[in-house]
């Protein structure tokens, strides 16, 4: 029998006590609260857009109460990417007026869709890829 390790134990935790839904790159709502003073929501994600910072999948902490007008350049965030009709999780890369540019750090063009206030989910974080956690 192979040990497993804290954060393996973590995940599994999360995938059985409650039923994390698998999304593309991607983010879903719902899943698993933390203690609600933290206000953070873990979701699982999958994709390649953002391989190089997230590898191909594990789970996300974030928070949706995170402030807009806080944000950063760099940031990674949850945001409905209209065009794909999905939650998306990318890195800013610039502000533009009241809206930024993201991408995914793995991807050759920034995305299509703007990030605005009545697109954003919210600011991831932590994640743990299913090799380790960052």
């Amino acid at each position: 029998m192979k040990r497993i390790g804290i954060t393996s134990t973590l995940i599994l935790a999360c995938i059985l006590l409650s039923g994390c839904q698998t999304i593309p790159a991607t983010v879903e709502r719902s899943m698993l609260r933390a203690p609600a003073a933290l206000d953070t929501i873990v979701v699982e994600y999958k994709g390649a857009s953002m391989m190089r910072s997230m590898g191909r999948g594990g789970f996300l902490i974030y928070q949706p109460g995170f402030p807009y007008n806080a944000l950063e350049k760099g940031d990674i965030v949850i945001y409905w990417y209209e065009s794909k009709t999905t939650n998306v999780a990318h890195e800013l890369v610039m502000l533009r007026g009241q809206s930024w540019i993201t991408a995914g750090d793995s991807n050759r063009m920034a995305d299509i869709d703007l990030l605005t206030r009545d697109n954003y989910r919210g600011k991831v974080l932590k994640y743990f890829q299913y090799r380790g956690v960052r």
